[in-house]
């Protein structure tokens, strides 16, 4: 039972959505798993924490979404995707895109390493400026939390998101649904 919903699964995998309607359903579809999945965590995170903790930590995310939307988000949705497609209809073959998306994610890494060299200096004040109505103490305990997770989270997010796009452009929208759920 289990093996044949294994085979299900990597049949809905490979398979590769053609029609408007396929793509949507199956991005429709991952997109209603991804906020149940959402309230989930609120629903597990409200009952293990108290408000002030998790005010906290929710500030702490505000500095890298921001960095990851303003670098990676914006400029994958408006700038990769096309650059990819333009490249597949020209006949370029996987392989010589895998190295351009390599490339890119290189440059990515690089302009990411950069602005968080420049930033981490400056990282406390440029916390308690962004959240102010917080204590020195919570300011302090924010741009720790915000400083690791930008550290750590915004390189795993823009090779996935180079990667994401690649499967997209390849008209499967299957992972790319299911992967904010992971």
């Amino acid at each position: 039972m289990i093996n044949r919903f294994f085979q299900k699964v990597n049949l809905f995998y490979n398979k590769k959505q053609t029609t408007l309607y396929t793509s949507t359903l199956v991005v429709a579809m991952t997109l209603i798993i991804a906020r149940i999945l959402g309230i989930v965590k609120l629903h597990i995170l409200t009952n293990y924490f108290q408000s002030r903790e998790l005010d906290l930590f929710f500030a702490a995310f505000r500095l890298p979404d921001f960095v990851f939307e303003i670098l990676i988000a914006g400029s994958v949705g408006t700038c990769f995707i096309p650059i990819v497609s333009e490249l597949i209809s020209k006949g370029q073959s996987k392989k010589e895109i895998m190295i351009f998306s390599q490339s890119l994610i290189s440059l990515f890494l690089l302009a990411w390493f950069v602005i968080f060299l420049f930033i981490s200096p400056f990282y406390y004040q440029l916390s308690a400026w962004l959240m102010p109505g917080y204590s020195a103490s919570q300011v302090k305990l924010i741009s720790e939390m915000s400083w690791f997770i930008l550290l750590i989270q915004v390189p795993f997010l823009l090779i996935a998101n180079i990667y994401v796009a690649v499967l997209q452009t390849e008209k499967q929208f299957f992972i790319p649904g299911i992967a904010p759920d992971f």
